[in-house]
């Protein structure tokens, strides 16, 4: 880890957090009933973007550019305090670009007159720091678990509900509503957000519906930042819905359910029994607070139970080699292989930040997969923050392939 990147805040700051998306909100507020002051960056816009390109080479990867933006965005508004502040950039080992984001914004601080701004930079080499057994830890990782993986639940119920919704706007209303009960829910401290749950699916049924007209299901799976990021991929699922479709992205606690995986997998190649312990012990928590969390959605949302990391594993163990800790790689292609096998999806979509050695793994592998499944629908979209007509028009050529294929 560059000598330049603070793990820790020497004293108590306010932690910045850029909004990839709306489980942004969920970690802010997990600080906030820890006693730390956080705060969501406002989502990002076409100044973030333009901002990250003018301080950058311009080879980095489309979320390098748009976080980078939005954090000058916020050191340029007037009353910022560098020496009360600290930005959240976590960070990935293996081969990824990711991992340099972090010591990349700190160099480019230094060079603007920023060296005061600190920068919280957690990896996942022990997976974001869910083995430290500290009180504030626990309770942080708890509540943040517990918000993410809600909100991913609650995402698939706006996915589900909204392309069939009777009056245009319901849908998006009771999910907003319901992210900002969430939201206050978790920042009180409270775990216990069951109850709130079923009442938030009691709001998502009351929707009227229509749904006489059928409408194929596009599974989303790449880059995880692209894939959530709405400004990234130019709000892919309203398109898939403009376009006649119904779609489903790949969910955020995935990514780490997978570090959690990794983490004791690597201990336990290592001899570390202790690590080992610990993290299997965050592994059948993680596991089942998503089955709870789950359940109560069982039977409105498709797949409302995502599969374990073993089975993801497995599912992408014929295409490429597991071991090689290639992250988003891995898991897009398990990911996809769990989508087709098991009926979730009548095509899948690979999006990318351009140039993404991660995602042009799964772009290259994708051809086999297709060929695998009966030529199974399948399109590869790279996103360099450039806002165009030609991905649109692809998309709803695929959509048109994927009504007449079915």
């Amino acid at each position: 880890m560059s000598k330049h990147i603070t793990t820790t805040p020497k004293k108590q700051k306010r932690i910045y957090i850029p909004y990839m998306c709306d489980h942004s909100r969920m970690l802010a507020a997990a600080l906030r009933a820890c006693g730390v002051e956080a705060e969501v960056l406002p989502f990002p816009d076409q100044e973030s973007i333009e901002l990250g390109r003018r301080y950058s080479s311009g080879k980095e990867c489309l979320p390098m550019g748009i976080t980078l933006g939005d954090f000058i965005k916020k050191i340029r508004e007037p009353g910022f305090s560098p020496g009360d502040s600290t930005f959240f950039m976590p960070s990935a080992d293996g081969p990824c670009r990711f991992g340099q984001y972090a010591s990349l914004q700190r160099l480019i601080f230094e060079e603007l007159g920023h060296k005061d701004v600190e920068i919280l930079s957690l990896n996942t080499i022990d997976s974001y720091g869910f083995a430290n057994n500290k009180s504030d830890s626990k309770t942080f990782k708890k509540l943040a678990w517990k918000g993410i993986v809600a909100v991913d639940t609650m995402e698939k119920a706006l996915w589900y509900t909204r392309p069939y919704e009777l009056n245009i706007g319901d849908t998006d209303k009771v999910y907003d509503e319901s992210l900002k009960r969430i939201d206050e829910t978790i920042s009180a401290g409270n775990g216990h957000i069951e109850p709130i749950l079923k009442d938030i699916l009691a709001k998502f049924k009351g929707i009227p519906v229509d749904r006489s007209r059928k409408r194929p299901v596009i599974g989303v799976i790449g880059e995880i930042f692209v894939r959530a990021n709405k400004l990234s991929n130019q709000d892919i699922v309203r398109r898939i819905e403009e376009f006649g479709g119904e779609g489903y992205i790949s969910p955020i606690s995935e990514w780490f359910m997978y570090t959690t995986y990794l983490f004791w997998k690597t201990a336990l190649h290592d001899r570390k029994y202790l690590d080992f312990i610990k993290g299997k012990i965050e592994d059948l928590y993680q596991g089942r607070v998503e089955h709870n969390i789950a359940s109560i959605f069982e039977g409105f949302v498709r797949a409302a139970h995502e599969p374990p990391m073993e089975e993801i594993m497995s599912n992408c163990a014929p295409y490429l080699n597991c071991s090689a800790h290639s992250g988003e790689a891995v898991l897009g292609i398990g990911k996809a292989v769990d989508m087709i096998r098991n009926n979730k999806v009548s095509g899948i979509i690979n999006i990318l930040p351009f140039s993404c050695m991660p995602g042009l793994i799964v772009t290259a592998i994708s051809k086999k997969i297709r060929e695998d499944h009966k030529a199974f629908p399948w399109l590869n979209i790279d996103y360099d923050g450039t806002a165009g007509g030609n991905i649109w028009t692809r998309l709803e050529a695929f959509l048109y392939q994927v009504k007449e294929s079915a």
